[in-house]
């Protein structure tokens, strides 16, 4: 009989235990959903990571396709900041056709400017600019700035799925804020829509952006957006303009995906040796222009 009490007794136990520990998971479960940020908070963590962002890689692909011809631009991108140091290296594919370039920016000594040397083929060429201008030159491929202009003109977050420690975010890009964000990012540079005025940009959709980052973080990882109603638009728009029966292109495809990676943790690459040898052709063409004021007219 004593035997049975004891056993009773540690079956109470054992079952006392059991429900408080289920008790506890269950609370942690609910305190862990609690602490659990929002769609927008993950958003805002984000836009503070990368408006602190001092170095980055990261790699841009766009998919195109109008009527019957189809380009592929992949990209791999490093940026250092300060001081200024890029290194991008572009491969695309147009119908079946591969080809290839490299990249880099390099500032100056006198903090203002920069030397962007340019590898097209087996060919280096060089070439002098500020390092607003040599920036400006490859906002395309500035994935920082163009995640933090994309996320901070779209809104309504809903946060869609979370895997592997990440989640996915779906939001608006308002059609009112096409323009600052595509145009602002020259997202439409490799169909020559870039530079071009806000008029062009009428007549849109929203627009839905995937946003992908770190689950405990809000750390950037992904984004990507389709332009192809963009592209459609401007390029119409364009055409229109210039033409009193235009011709309508058909886009079936501009979508634009990028990702960023070793944030605050990326070294500045080394320009290769050849590079510093390349052709400079504004000073060739300086030259030029100085042996032919120096000789005597005729």
């Amino acid at each position: 009989m004593k035997r049975h009490s004891r056993w009773f007794k540690l079956c109470l136990a054992m079952t006392s235990v059991l429900a408080l520990t289920a008790c506890s998971s269950g609370q942690a479960i609910e305190q862990a959903a609690q602490q659990r940020m929002t769609p927008e908070e993950y958003v805002t963590a984000a836009i503070e990571v990368l408006q602190t962002a001092e170095s980055f890689t990261g790699n841009i692909q766009i998919i195109s396709q109008m009527d019957e011809s189809k380009a592929d631009v992949n990209a791999t991108i490093s940026m250092v900041r300060q001081p200024l140091r890029t290194f991008i290296e572009e491969n695309t594919s147009f119908d079946g056709q591969s080809s290839g370039s490299q990249i880099y920016l390099d500032a100056q000594n006198d903090g203002t400017n920069a030397m962007m040397y340019m590898k097209y083929g087996n060919q280096w060429t060089e070439l002098s600019l500020t390092q607003d201008a040599a920036l400006d030159n490859v906002q395309i491929y500035d994935i920082r700035e163009n995640m933090l202009l994309l996320l901070q003109n779209s809104n309504n977050w809903t946060m869609t799925t979370e895997k592997n420690h990440q989640v996915t975010l779906h939001g608006t890009l308002p059609a009112d804020n096409i323009y600052p964000a595509v145009e602002g990012g020259k997202l439409l540079q490799f169909t020559g829509m870039s530079g071009i005025g806000e008029t062009y940009f009428t007549n849109l959709s929203d627009l839905e952006v995937v946003f992908t980052c770190e689950e405990n973080t809000g750390t950037p990882l992904s984004l990507s957006v389709d332009l192809t109603q963009v592209q459609q638009q401007v390029t119409n728009q364009i055409l229109a303009e210039l033409q009193s029966e235009p011709m309508q292109p058909d886009f079936a495809q501009y979508d634009v995906s990028m990702s960023i990676q070793n944030i605050n943790q990326t070294q500045p690459a080394k320009i290769p040796a050849e590079a510093y040898a390349a052709i400079n052709y504004e000073q060739e063409i300086s030259h030029m222009n100085e042996m032919q004021a120096s000789q005597p007219s005729a």
